[in-house]
């Protein structure tokens, strides 16, 4: 329901004036004891592995959202392509109702009877780890399963049981085709049913049967899961193949010693904690492979939408080698099928450049995108008190959304936090190739004890020097020794031409710098666009500045109701007179399409 409000545009805030409580639960409820049982189980692992040990432990057997994880920890999972194994889904369920139903079976219980003992087991899984579509799903199959093959005598096809199970998912919740879990525990569950015996038959028959069937499990969910994720992450995980191969036996080899662990935990700890140690060890190994597997070079690759295309396209050949079609229809196939690739790579190719002014918050970012050139201006803040991590919750999704692996160009204004803040994070997500800064690199790195990864080259430009690739350049306006000057007034001052428009960026100077950029460069200053300076602060855009560049638009990037009241009236009633005024803070990120002869402003939010 989030996914779909935010994708139709349709979501707002509930402010709640009053509560009545109506009823109050009873003693013992279900509730109460799943959340006894929860703290229980927490308190056990706490006790028995150190952190962060104890929460992979947790997610890994109950799901991410049982104990809190770090951030570099999910991030490690995700690159190595066994972010699955931290989301409780219908495999543990699997594995739970499985290890009961072969004990009660050793108990001689009847297969009828067990139904009243695995269906409550599988709800109060349900309420431990957490309402969850995919443990719905494992539960809902169950039920099913048990339901018709032994109450009502009836045997169907596990394809059946897959449908009515998401049929009765859909008439409780129509809102459960939005959810991505939803769909990859579908998308997960019929290739386990039906494209492992598949691949495992198509393996040759010298390779042992669990090599086979091991193979099978590692590539058929792969298959099928990975056009969602693409599709709705725009990244593509190319070593997740090769690390489940490796990793998920070893990881349902822990999923089940640590229920029986946990569950012994409750009769008899010191026999437990003896479980727990063996599990320590082998969290432990499946951390240091998973951390291995996420240095690997291009471990996962974001992608555009043109690349999906080809992808797409790539697909349709190969399905079309293994269809039997007329020579009249194939050579249709086959002059379409490139044209499409044709359509997709000039796409890739445009012309046009892309400048998105993006909503960090009170801070500042700009992402260029000219051709295969990317270029970043300034990182934003570390946290925005609306937005939260700005490179966790901005930068890193918007990158990726764009399928930008790589930033050509880094440009940093000055170092101030809100410019500057995410630099570190930043550079452990994307290579940077080249750094253009203010002339404080070098001291910057020093006081956070920052050091730069991958060699990128340096720059220090000012003074008119030129930054130019094909029909976009960049100039330089700032004096190059400003060390006497205050920090914001040090900020790189630059224009970005591209035919006939222009967009100035000016970083956070002040009155005393605009006043001595007009008196030194008069009319080349003089731009189409007009990026505010220190986001719209009454001590910047003096008129003499702005009376210089002559914008036609102005654009300030400022938090929602920030603590400095940016921007301030006075200087957007004074950029109005020239200029349209746009604000981050009110429209969201602004998005400007330079092209040949014309230029486009948009906001996100309007």
């Amino acid at each position: 329901a989030y996914h779909y409000a935010i994708t139709h545009q349709q979501c707002g805030l509930l402010h709640v004036k009053q509560s009545t409580l109506l009823t109050k639960s009873s003693t013992l409820s279900l509730l109460k004891c799943s959340s006894f049982i929860k703290k229980q189980i927490i308190n056990q692992y706490n006790q028995s592995l150190p952190s962060p040990y104890n929460s992979i432990y947790g997610a890994l057997l109950f799901g991410e959202s049982y104990t809190n994880l770090s951030y570099k920890l999910k991030q490690t999972f995700k690159k190595a392509g066994l972010l699955h194994a931290l989301v409780v889904s219908g495999s543990q369920v699997s594995l739970v109702l499985s290890m009961l139903t072969n004990l009660l079976n050793f108990c001689g219980i009847y297969r009828g009877y067990q139904w009243w003992i695995l269906i409550p087991t599988g709800l109060l899984f349900y309420l431990v780890a957490g309402p969850g579509a995919a443990i719905l799903r494992a539960i809902l199959m169950a039920a099913c399963l048990i339901l018709l093959k032994h109450h009502l005598r009836y045997n169907t096809a596990p394809i059946y049981i897959l449908n009515l199970t998401w049929s009765i998912m859909l008439l409780y919740n129509p809102f459960i085709c939005f959810d991505i879990g939803a769909i990859l525990s579908f998308l997960a569950t019929f290739s386990l049913l039906y494209v492992v015996p598949y691949i495992t038959n198509k393996c040759p028959n010298y390779i042992p049967l669990q090599i086979r069937s091991l193979i099978g499990l590692s590539i058929a969910p792969w298959l099928l899961t990975t056009p969602v994720l693409m599709l709705n992450f725009n990244q593509l995980p190319t070593i997740s193949i090769l690390c489940n191969l490796i990793l998920m036996s070893l990881i349902e080899f822990l999923v089940c010693l640590g229920f029986i662990a946990t569950a012994i935990g409750f009769i008899c700890f010191p026999i437990a904690l003896i479980c727990h140690q063996v599990s320590y060890v082998l969290i432990y190994i499946i951390v240091v492979t998973a951390q291995w597997f996420s240095t690997i070079p291009l471990a996962q690759i974001n992608i555009n939408q043109p690349l999906l295309l080809l992808l797409s396209c790539g697909c349709s050949i190969i399905i079309l080698k293994r269809t039997s079609l007329t020579k009249q229809h194939y050579y249709i196939y086959a002059i379409c099928i490139p044209t499409i690739i044709y359509g997709s790579v000039l796409y890739q190719t445009q012309t046009h450049c892309t400048i998105s002014m993006l909503d960090v918050g009170q801070g500042d970012s700009t992402l260029i995108e000219y051709k295969n050139i990317t270029m970043l201006i300034d990182t934003g803040a570390p946290y925005d008190k609306y937005h939260g991590p700005i490179m966790k919750q901005v930068l890193q999704p918007v990158l990726q959304a764009k399928g930008i692996n790589s930033i050509d160009y880094l440009i940093l204004t000055h170092f101030d936090s809100d410019h500057a803040g995410n630099f570190n994070d930043l550079q452990q997500h994307f290579r940077i190739k080249n750094i253009i800064h203010n002339g404080n690199l070098t001291n910057y790195l020093t006081a956070n004890n920052i050091t730069l990864k991958n060699n990128p080259n340096i720059y220090h430009l000012c003074n008119n020097d030129k930054l130019t690739y094909q029909n976009l350049s960049l100039q330089f306006f700032q004096a190059c020794h400003q060390k006497t000057q205050t920090k914001n007034n040090q900020s790189l001052v630059f224009q970005l031409n591209y035919y006939d428009t222009s967009v100035l960026f000016t970083g956070d100077i002040e009155e005393d710098t605009e006043t001595q950029l007009a008196s030194t460069h008069g009319s080349h200053l003089n731009s189409t666009i007009l990026k505010v300076a220190h986001h719209g602060s009454k001590t910047s855009s003096s008129i003499p500045f702005v009376q210089a560049v002559q914008p036609q638009h102005s654009v300030i990037s400022a938090g929602k109701q920030n603590q400095f009241g940016h921007p301030h009236q006075g200087v957007v009633t004074r950029l109005k007179k020239w200029s349209q005024v746009w604000q981050t803070n009110l429209s969201g990120a602004i998005t400007i399409i330079l092209k040949k002869n014309n230029y486009k402003l948009a906001a996100f939010l309007n």
